[in-house]
């Protein structure tokens, strides 16, 4: 039980309410309601393997969520860790329902072109592993865990010296192959930003 004001019911429909209040990310890593949204994502997917749990959150895009789980009994695929985009619920759960059929069409749009980019196999795009509507509560995808840091990190840090800025420059081009490769099978990426890279040693994942 947590004490003082956050001792009541956070139900999904209630942290959709507070979400719709003007506030459509998720508080900072740590703070109790992040935990509760936690628990309350995890008890859902519970429906999806019973055994299901979230590992940590990963962070808050613009349309989604992002959870890491570990274990979880893929259909078809077994046991992997996973990332879990849950598309949040106040971006599609409004009085304005063009706008949130907009939005739930959007996100179907990525997952058609993440399935498509993992039947071709192409390189270095993360591969996704499932997707669905659990329950018609939550629109979700399941994406491999790549297990490094994102481009934004490694700006910060700045070259030690020529030999890894060196590296950099390859590493760079190395995106833009990835990019190129995507581009040649039709796919046109709108969210490309340093955040949205990751590294895995030197290569980049997409």
């Amino acid at each position: 039980m947590i004490g003082g004001i956050w001792a009541m019911d956070f139900s999904l429909d209630t942290i959709t309410n507070w979400l719709s209040a003007g506030r459509n990310r998720m508080p900072e890593r740590g703070s109790e309601y992040l935990e509760v949204y936690r628990q309350a994502v995890e008890a859902d997917f519970k429906a999806y393997d019973p055994g299901f749990t979230i590992h940590k959150w990963l962070g808050s895009g613009g349309f989604c969520d992002v959870f890491l789980a570990k274990d979880v009994n893929v259909p078809g695929k077994g046991l992997q860790t996973v990332v879990l985009r849950v598309l949040r619920p106040s971006l599609y759960r409004t009085p304005d329902s063009m706008a949130n059929n907009r939005i739930v069409k959007t996100f179907l749009a990525e997952i058609f072109y993440n399935t498509y980019l993992t039947s071709q196999n192409v390189p270095n795009v993360v591969k996704i592993f499932d997707y669905g509507n659990l329950h018609n509560k939550h629109y979700f995808t399941m994406m491999d865990f790549i297990d490094g840091p994102n481009l934004t990190e490694l700006i910060k840090q700045g070259p030690r010296d020529v030999k890894e800025l060196m590296r950099r420059i390859i590493f760079m081009n190395a995106v833009a192959g990835v990019v190129g490769e995507i581009h040649f099978r039709g796919v046109i990426h709108r969210d490309l930003k340093p955040s949205n890279i990751i590294m895995k040693g030197w290569e980049p994942y997409l």
